[in-house]
């Protein structure tokens, strides 16, 4: 990895736990780990009847954990503007080339705590309408490995909503940071974006 490679976190939301269960929602944002800057992201709420008429899955157990949660958290299920499940992971990809496309020549890594989690049910999605996600296995990058060599930790926003898929990329990004700092490899900390909550969108945007 080098100074100059994008860094991408990304955050999904489900009904299920394994590939191909219906995806809800989609988080992602652009940071660099060495200077702790947090630049644009990405947030695109899915209609998961759609997802279900292509064949993805609900998950029983899943679909009650969400009733347990709060009425903000649960604001994932309820939202009336969601968009198609093709529509949404175009608009990733069209967002992750931009992204990549400011940073000529840089390697893109992917985050996620796990990829197996997150980005393999992204893949399983991908295939579901017959594309290849737009990133490789070497591109993959394992928040819970960081953690586990450097004991990186970060407090979450007061402000933090719970399985908020912007708002849990947003904290998972604040641990590579200290994670980074740990391993002596970052910069004196200078945060580009925070969110705040009139920001959190209550339908997709992305920038």
């Amino acid at each position: 990895m080098k100074k100059g490679d994008t860094n991408i976190m990304i955050d999904i939301e489900t009904l299920g736990t394994k590939p191909g269960s219906v995806i809800v929602a989609i988080g992602a944002m652009a940071f660099n780990p060495f200077t702790s800057q947090i630049g644009d992201r990405f947030y695109l709420d899915i209609d998961a009847h759609d997802a279900q008429r292509r064949g993805l899955t609900i998950d029983v157990g899943t679909f009650f954990f969400w009733l347990g949660q709060t009425e903000e958290a649960k604001g994932v299920l309820t939202r009336m503007k969601r968009v198609p499940l093709d529509q949404a992971l175009h608009s990733l990809t069209q967002w992750l080339q931009g992204q990549q496309s400011r940073c000529s020549g840089s390697t893109q890594w992917l985050w996620a705590n796990s990829p197996d989690f997150d980005l393999v049910l992204l893949e399983a999605a991908y295939r579901t309408i017959g594309l290849e996600a737009p990133w490789t296995y070497r591109n993959r990058m394992d928040l819970r490995t960081l953690v586990q060599l450097t004991g990186a930790s970060a407090l979450k926003s007061p402000l933090s909503i719970q399985h908020h898929a912007l708002w849990d990329a947003h904290n998972q990004i604040e641990v590579v940071f200290d994670g980074f700092r740990k391993l002596g490899k970052q910069a004196p900390n200078v945060t580009g974006f925070q969110l705040t909550p009139g920001e959190l969108p209550e339908q997709g945007q992305y920038e």
